[in-house]
């Protein structure tokens, strides 16, 4: 449908403007029709109260609704609502959610639920057309007067106490409007009506009527209208209540819908037959007849021969259920009365209560005893026998008017009373923020009501009142107070509702996050972005189908030539700041540019941003924070073997040799070696990388930045350390001790006490110190830090010297144990992991590198082996000792003959075997394993408590 100069209707033209108008009223006349019947129930003719809506829209139609339903188990639910907004729009969403409360309380069994059904039901398209709406749903049982009732962000109902002539507001219940969160719980509570209450429940459009002087009824003239009107019946007190509003507002133009529902009280649906007190009735449902009666007896909480039974509808089984019907019963329950000749009689007629009132009784079983009825006390005293009571916990026993405790005689005239404890503890909360104000802690511990309940006794010569403690958890936080705390600590960012609403309903103590700021976005150093790739880590061979290998085409050394850009240098990118939930800025970190530091065959142009070589070779680019190294590094090929008519070589930039290295030669280089044949007991150092295409035989091959003296000794400082802590702790256990006190050590300090835990607790670290020392030994001074040796010298004199020295003390231990960690620190700083070396096959060789080793062909036998960084070893490792600082994977490990194979990785790191013989040792940090048998697939580990583990 649209509209021009020619008014068309679904594609046929009206003739004119008024025809228009006409058809428009008759449409909007429809709807009203429509609206009036759908969304306004037929009012429920229940017995014993009288049930009444009304509802008047602003406009032609409105966004308000009532509505009706009646419950199977006899009960009436009521519900009430106010969309946001008014006329047609409001009108169609409320339709929407007549629906929706139908639906709903097909399913549900409280209002509560319904509500959160409909919530869940309704939330995505009320959030999507931004809207919501505001409820309360209530169930009436006519046979209690009970009312249970939730809210969801609507105005609690007011309750007119006939008795007291007073009118209020019912408690509270939380809940927020349908339509902010879909997976919101509503709250519910109940109260008791009595005989002449009315409830009353209305929309905001009632107390928000204004007069022409822009004055609003407000809640104080609704409530003396109720007052006012409350012997009438419920549909004239609800008109009489619009009369007035009418007369309030002088006939000044309507702006919302005023709806509302009265619910009043007649009487209790009880009734006399037969002699006997018919009381509360229900309908209960089950499988059979005997299930059905015991799902009623539980929910009147009575027995068999207390209620009446009907038998309503007996159960068909059908197929599969189909066809089947549940058996159904009603159930009445009855007090029946009975003549004056038991036990109940006697507390009624012939037994001294709390005002000490006491007949004279015939039945002897009942002389000189007590007994508890009702959580009152009876009693009957004998000439010969007097009862006795003792006041138990919880209970407050006052005879003529006197506290009780402990046991007393009741004697005839006694007035008694009993009175049970209470006691309330207070709802604590506190809102606390954290201390990047980042986070605005709701900390709760609900309240508690502990009250007591006398049990009942039987009359015996002795009692003991005793009480049964109920533990009522009372959470009595409410949203204003919180939202006033939150105002005085200045918090008004990222508030979380949902939380608050949580906390409100938790019954057990704990932390809610009711607001959140926002954390800054860290902003980027200045970095260099490489525009060609540096790793020259072979590719490894590849296998030809005829089972050979094909060595040509592994190696991947990256060269640049003249005018080639090697680097983009990215200025620093700022962060983004946060902010607090008290609103205030959070600066994100400050950030810096990278130092670019040029050397050989490479220059800066565009403003230093692009940095681009001058001449051919392999490009070297080192970081250490924010500073940059980039340089050129020159290559050596040298065609055929070195041999003695080469000479040994030496070369500044990368070497690459065709040929082999034959016996007693020796190839080093400060950039990447690549030898294409073999390497027989010779010496290759590189302080990068070393690619050996074929076998190494009885050769030292050593790459990186280290040493393999000070691998060697970095991994003996590993077990000596630990060591030392733990003698430090022993020492200062002992001294501590009376016994050590009493002998004289301060002439000789701890030697005595070194030597004799040296002898006795720490065995293994004689022969690790030891070690260490020899291996100190070997070195040359000058290729090695005087750290190294330091600590050899000071070994010397703490555990291996014959007389005591400034050494032995807890400050110098402590002092060389601190020594230890700040040497390993260091070694493990400068020991870089860019180095690596790859290899096919070793035989009886040593092999160091700081970072990763690859033996990717056949294996390595009885070599001695240290990785800075991961050992991968695709064939076999037999023989021999092997040391990863980042862990090992090893495809077949040990000997069938025997031959010990050792592997060792720090504490934290793993060993995967794809084949592990007998006899082969892992060790992970100072725990080692011996396999007693062969394994397949399987990882070294330790566990939490430092145990090895295989997984």
């Amino acid at each position: 449908m649209y509209f021009s100069e020619n008014i068309y209707l679904y594609g046929r033209p009206l003739a004119n403007k008024p025809d228009m108008e006409k058809w428009l009223e008759r449409e909007i006349q429809l709807a009203k029709n429509i609206q009036t019947k759908l969304l306004n129930g037929s009012v429920p003719d229940v017995k014993g109260a009288e049930v009444k809506g009304l509802s008047i829209p602003a406009r032609l139609i409105g966004g308000d609704y009532y509505d009706f339903y009646p419950l199977g188990n006899g009960k009436v639910r009521i519900v009430i609502g106010d969309v946001m907004g008014k006329g047609i729009p409001a009108a169609m969403l409320m339709i929407l959610t007549r629906g929706a409360f139908r639906s709903a309380s097909e399913s549900s069994k409280s209002p509560s639920q319904t509500l959160t059904a409909m919530n869940k039901a309704l939330c995505q398209d009320l959030r999507s057309l931004k809207s919501f709406v505001t409820l309360v749903c209530a169930d009436w049982d006519p046979h209690t007067n009970v009312l249970t009732y939730a809210s969801a962000g609507h105005m609690m109902p007011l309750l007119l106490k006939s008795k007291e002539r007073k009118v209020v507001e019912l408690p509270k219940t939380l809940g927020i409007m349908v339509g902010a969160f879909p997976e919101y719980v509503y709250e519910e509570k109940e109260i008791a009506l009595e005989t002449d209450d009315v409830v009353l429940f209305y929309t905001d459009g009632i107390i928000e009527a204004e007069n022409r002087k822009k004055e609003q009824f407000q809640r104080d003239r609704l409530i003396r209208a109720l007052l006012k009107y409350a012997s009438c019946p419920a549909h004239q007190a609800g008109q009489r209540v619009i009369e007035d509003i009418y007369t309030f507002t002088e006939g000044a133009m309507q702006k919302d819908d005023m709806t509302m529902v009265i619910v009043k009280i007649h009487q209790n649906i009880n009734f006399w037959q037969g002699g006997a007190a018919m009381g509360q009735t229900i309908i209960s449902k089950g499988k059979n007849i005997d299930e059905a009666i015991h799902v009623g007896l539980a929910i009147l909480q009575s027995k068999r021969e207390e209620v009446q039974i009907e038998i309503i509808q007996r159960e068909t089984k059908g197929i599969w259920r189909i066809g089947f019907k549940p058996a159904i019963v009603k159930l009445t329950k009855v007090e029946r009365q009975v003549e004056p000749s038991s036990v109940a009689e006697e507390e009624k007629s012939d037994s001294a209560s709390v005002g000490g009132a006491r007949s004279k009784v015939t039945e002897d079983h009942l002389s000189g005893k007590a007994w508890v009825r009702g959580g009152q006390i009876f009693y009957r005293p004998s000439p010969l026998c007097y009862p006795t009571i003792t006041v138990g916990q919880g209970v407050l026993l006052f005879k003529n008017g006197e506290p009780v405790t402990g046991t007393t005689v009741i004697t005839e005239g006694d007035q008694l009373e009993i009175q049970t404890a209470e006691e309330t503890v207070e709802t604590k909360w506190d809102i606390i923020v954290d201390e990047d104000k980042l986070h605005a802690i709701l900390r709760i511990e609900p309240g508690v009501k502990k009250r007591f309940q006398i049990k009942d006794i039987d009359p015996d010569y002795h009692i003991e009142l005793k009480a049964e403690q109920h533990i009522e958890v009372q959470n009595t936080l409410e949203y204003k107070p919180v939202l006033q705390k939150l105002k005085s600590l200045n918090i008004v960012q990222g508030l979380d509702f949902i939380a608050m609403a949580e906390a409100a309903k938790t019954t057990k103590p704990g932390d809610f996050v009711i607001a959140r700021g926002v954390k800054p976005q860290q902003g980027k150093n200045g970095w260099v972005e490489l525009t060609v790739n540096l790793d020259s880590k072979q590719a490894g061979p590849k296998l030809r189908e005829d089972g050979t290998v094909d060595f040509r085409e592994v190696n991947n050394i990256p060269s640049v030539h003249p005018g080639q850009v090697i680097a983009i240098v990215h200025p620093p990118v700022p962060g983004v700041p946060g902010v607090t939930v008290t609103n205030e800025p959070i600066p994100p970190k400050p950030v810096y540019p990278v130092a670019v530091y040029l050397g050989k065959g490479v220059t800066a142009i565009e403003n230093g941003t692009k940095i681009v070589a001058l001449a051919n070779g392999r490009p070297v680019f080192r970081q250490q924070g924010l500073d940059v190294h980039i340089f050129i590094v020159d290559k050596l090929t040298h065609q055929g073997d070195v041999d003695l008519g080469s000479g040994n070589i030496r070369f500044h930039g990368d070497v690459d040799i065709t040929g082999n290295v034959e016996d007693g030669m020796s190839v080093e280089a400060e950039g990447n070696i690549t030898i294409f044949q073999n390497v027989t007991r010779a010496t290759i150092t590189s302080k990068q990388a070393v690619f050996i295409r074929r076998n190494v035989i009885g050769s030292v091959i050593s790459a990186g930045t280290g040493h393999i003296l000070t691998s060697e000794l970095a991994h003996l400082l590993i077990t000596i350390e630990g060591y030392i802590e733990k003698m430090i702790s022993s020492i200062k256990q002992l001294v501590s001790s009376p016994a050590f006190k009493r002998t004289d050590w301060k002439q000789n300090g701890l030697f005595p006490l070194i030597k004799l835990l040296m002898d006795y607790k720490f065995r293994p670290l004689v022969a690790v110190g030891h070690k260490y020392i020899e291996v100190t030994k070997r070195g040359d001074r000058q290729q090695f830090h005087p750290v190294w040796f330091d600590l050899a010298e000071r070994f010397q004199r703490c555990f291996f010297s014959s007389i005591p020295n400034e050494l032995h003390s807890l400050e110098q231990l402590a002092k060389l144990l601190e020594d230890i960690k700040t040497t390993m620190k260091q070694y493990t700083d400068v020991n870089g992991e860019s180095s690596y070396i790859e290899m096919a096959y070793a035989l009886n060789s040593t092999i160091y590198c700081s970072g990763d080793i690859t033996v990717f062909g056949q294996g390595c036998y009885n070599c001695t082996i240290h990785s800075g960084g991961f050992l991968n070893v695709k064939g076999v490792m037999r023989g021999g000792r092997a040391y990863a600082r980042k862990g090992a994977s090893i495809q077949e490990a040990g000997s069938d003959s025997g031959v010990v194979t050792h592997i060792a990785v720090p504490e934290g790191q793993t060993v995967r075997f794809g084949v592990v013989k007998e006899g082969t040792i892992v060790q992970i940090g100072k725990t080692a394993y011996t396999f007693q048998k062969e394994h397949r697939q399987i990882e070294a580990a330790l566990d939490e408590n430092g145990q090895m583990i295989f997984d």
